[in-house]
């Protein structure tokens, strides 16, 4: 028997008749998005049939290697846009793999934010550590100043003296 743990998100069977789809399958779409958004994952229509025709322009046919499809090419796209109106379905193949950099650029961003993060810790840590000067240090500071100023003071007319006799 299968484990349907393994399986995600929700799936929509759509109809099509001489190439064009039924209108209930929008309806059908429709619905799944809410529940997908429910429950946190994405939407598949899947439309089974021949002379179905999904449109994807020249841009949206680069492949991740910089080349372009050519007729005839089997390739996996991701749905841009599903309308009842135009009864249009607009694919994209260049968006799968433009996302999953997308993915990894933002995984490398997080990890670079959470090792600046660390960093700044450590230094606030080791700047709590550090031993503050008090103004109760400062005022002993300033006795101590002034005490050797008085004691040069005096020792300066005592070695006046040594030198004139």
């Amino acid at each position: 028997m299968a484990d349907f743990n393994e399986y995600k998100g929700v799936w929509v069977f759509c109809e099509q008749r001489q190439g064009a789809l039924m209108s209930t399958d929008f309806e059908l779409v429709s619905e799944a998005r809410k529940l997908a958004d429910e429950l946190g994952c994405e939407v598949t229509g899947l439309l089974l049939g021949d002379n179905v025709e999904g449109f994807a322009g020249s841009r949206q046919l680069v492949k991740e290697d910089g080349t372009t499809a050519k007729e005839g090419e089997t390739l996996d796209f991701k749905v841009l846009e599903f309308s009842k109106a135009t009864k249009r379905i607009l694919l994209s193949h260049t968006r799968i793999f433009e996302e999953v950099k997308k993915q990894e650029a933002q995984a490398e961003k997080n990890e670079r934010r959470k090792a600046d993060d660390a960093a700044k810790e450590s230094v606030k840590k080791i700047n709590a550590s550090v031993e503050k000067t008090t103004l109760g240090d400062i005022s002993s500071l300033a006795e101590l100043k002034a005490r050797m100023e008085e004691s040069a003071a005096e020792a300066k007319p005592k070695k006046e003296a040594e030198k004139a006799e």
